[in-house]
């Protein structure tokens, strides 16, 4: 109380009361209830666009103080990485219903596509207040997963790979870390002369990147093959991602380089000489074959030339088609194979030979290895025989006149050396009686198809008919060299006689010896028939 109109009253204690009013708002928890929205459901990066969410209660605050709102965050989104750390709390200020909290988006260097913060309602300051447990979603925008927002190279790690021992390694490497939830795939294509899952394990057409990663590694483990190779590049060249936002950046290709283990040393590969075929036959005609085997297939990228020298019996051009010196093994290939073409000559040869020797090779990786030298034979295609004739068949002792005799081969000696034909010597004229002994062998020179022989007839003071000379060829010391058959195997020569070679060279002279007869005394008379000349011919000679 306070006064009085009347001035007779005045106010005394218990001069004050309270009465109490009841809200029937705020009588029940359930009478007031705080939701929350997303009032700016979307932010993005790089944090020039925030989200925002409204927190609302269902009445006025018209209590005495504002009224204390917990909550929680959730989603994919996470603080401090993808947005300004929040206190969980806000206010609902006297004689409001609303207040906000605003997302503040961070700008990060990671893929990761969408990422939700989702705000759930806890519980507030106020008992007759309560919390909607529907949760509000603000949905941020990554600004890597723009179309190309990322880059994804190729950076050396060890480019040099041995085929027995050692692995090439490169890594593949994004701008920004893969945060997408799932692995991202780049892809690539390889090339260079090494070949993918022959030369080196395949390592197919792309890699992944993991998420939460940034790189991944590609290994190039080289295949331990037999082939003699040079050093092999890999290349490889990244082409794409299944990320619309991952695009290829300089640089993104890389080379790496596989050296071969059979190249590496020059013992490691070794060209031998091997005789194919060694014999050749002039005609028909039959090369002979040599080969320059390597020991490893060549799968270098150029033919290995081999020069090589050649002698032996046989002469290039005359006896064979003349070589060059050089041959070559073509690549894929094991070896090379030079031909010996025998050339047909009109010659009576011995066995010839062929000798070819590897002189040098034309790779620092290939060493040459015994034998290194090998021998072809060339056989002759002719057969020889030899025969006598005379090319003057008659004789005359006084005055001398030489028979000329002829042993002839069927071709031309080309043995090297003189060919010696042994002959008989028979007929009534006596070897080195009636004629100049001859020793009965003849030498036929190389290069030549002939010797001759003269009979020189002996002048003696006998009377004889014409006498022969009988020459017959019995061998020769030559193998390959046969007789002639008859007749061509002998030959006759006629020595005249200077004393019976004209009537009256001899005179018969009858000569009486005893020209007394006595009858009956019983002896005879003698008349002896003499002749000029002791009578040396084949008969006797009558007298009438």
């Amino acid at each position: 109380l306070t006064g009085a109109s009347s001035a007779a009253i005045t106010r005394a204690a218990p001069y004050s009361v309270t009465a109490t009013i009841i809200d029937d708002e705020a009588d029940q928890a359930t009478d007031n209830v705080v939701t929350v929205s997303a009032s700016d459901p979307t932010g993005a990066e790089p944090g020039v666009d925030d989200g925002q969410w409204t927190l609302t209660l269902s009445r006025v605050n018209h209590t005495p103080s504002p009224i204390l709102v917990n909550y929680a965050l959730g989603g994919t989104a996470s603080a401090p990485g993808d947005y300004a750390a929040l206190t969980g709390t806000t206010w609902i200020d006297v004689g409001q219903s609303t207040t906000t909290v605003t997302l503040d988006v961070l700008d990060d260097v990671l893929l990761e596509g969408l990422e939700t913060a989702e705000l759930t309602l806890v519980s507030t300051s106020h008992a007759a207040v309560t919390v909607s447990a529907l949760p509000a979603t603000v949905t941020i925008a990554d600004d890597e997963s723009a179309a190309g927002a990322v880059t994804a190279w190729i950076q050396a790690i060890d480019l040099s790979a041995y085929e027995a021992t050692d692995t090439a390694s490169i890594a593949v490497i994004l701008s920004a870390t893969n945060e997408t939830g799932a692995p991202v795939t780049v892809s690539f294509v390889t090339g260079g002369r090494a070949i993918n899952g022959t030369d080196y394990t395949s390592i197919g057409s792309s890699v992944q990147i993991a998420s939460g990663a940034i790189s991944t590694v590609v290994t190039i483990t080289p295949t331990d093959d037999i082939f003699f190779e040079d050093t092999e590049d890999v290349i490889i060249t990244l082409t794409g991602s299944s990320s619309a936002a991952i695009t290829r950046a300089a640089p993104y290709s890389v080379t790496a380089t596989i050296t071969d283990d059979e190249a590496d040393q020059a013992y490691d590969n070794t060209v031998t000489v091997v005789a194919v075929d060694a014999s050749a036959f002039e005609n028909p005609a039959d090369p002979a074959l040599i080969a320059f085997w390597l020991s490893n297939t060549n799968y270098t990228s150029a033919p290995i030339a081999i020069t090589y020298s050649v002698g032996g019996t046989a002469t290039p051009g005359l006896d064979y088609t003349a070589l060059s010196g050089v041959t070559s093994i073509a690549v894929g290939a094991i070896s090379t194979t030079v031909v010996i073409s025998p050339l047909d000559d009109v010659l009576f040869e011995l066995a010839e030979t062929v000798e070819l020797t590897a002189t040098t090779v034309g790779h620092a990786a290939v060493s040459l290895t015994g034998p290194t030298t090998v021998t072809a034979i060339i056989d002759d295609a002719e057969t020889l025989s030899v025969a006598v004739a005379a090319t003057d068949a008659t004789a005359g002792e006084n005055p001398q006149d030489l028979a000329w005799l002829q042993f002839v081969l069927s071709t031309t000696n080309g043995t090297g050396s003189a060919i010696t034909v042994t002959y008989s010597t028979t007929g009534r004229a006596g070897n080195g009686t009636d004629y100049t002994a001859l020793p009965g062998t003849v030498q036929i020179p190389n290069g030549a198809t002939r010797a001759v022989v003269a009979i020189a007839p002996i002048d003696d003071a006998l009377f004889e008919d014409g006498e022969d000379v009988i020459i017959t060829i019995t061998g020769t010391d030559e193998p390959g060299l046969t007789i002639a058959a008859a007749p061509a195997n002998t030959t006759t020569v006629t020595i005249v006689d200077d004393e019976s070679d004209a009537a009256g060279d001899q005179t018969v002279t009858a000569v009486v010896l005893d020209g007394v007869l006595v009858e009956g005394a019983g002896n005879d008379g003698l008349v002896a028939f003499w002749l000029s000349a002791t009578n040396y011919t084949a008969s006797a000679i009558d007298i009438t």
